[in-house]
């Protein structure tokens, strides 16, 4: 297995839970996430298409997810985001940490 350092695609090297920092892999970065409801960086930027939303949480990623369906299909809405997308993100601002 590679090691976490060579492979990591997140960019803020001054985080305490990047495996540049420590030696304990992924395992503290995966930790804080889960811990808030959130998804590591490296998930997000595994999808190659721009980010629709400033946060990290389930939905913003789900957002993402279809936003990038939405843009290799050609159904973009004018404000960037999909139906579905905004049906995510509005469930997620009634209810948060779902």
């Amino acid at each position: 297995m590679k090691d976490p350092k060579d492979f990591c695609t997140c960019t803020d090297f001054r985080c305490p839970n990047h495996p540049r920092n420590h030696d304990r892999g992924c395992g503290p970065c995966i930790e804080k996430n889960l811990k808030q409801k959130e998804i590591p960086t490296c998930f997000f930027r595994a999808i190659d298409c721009e980010k629709p939303t400033p946060g990290w949480h389930f939905a913003d990623f789900a957002a993402l997810v279809e936003r990038a369906k939405a843009v290799k299909s050609g159904e973009v809405l004018p404000d960037g985001l999909t139906d579905a997308a905004v049906g995510i993100l509005g469930a997620e601002k009634n209810n948060p940490h779902e």
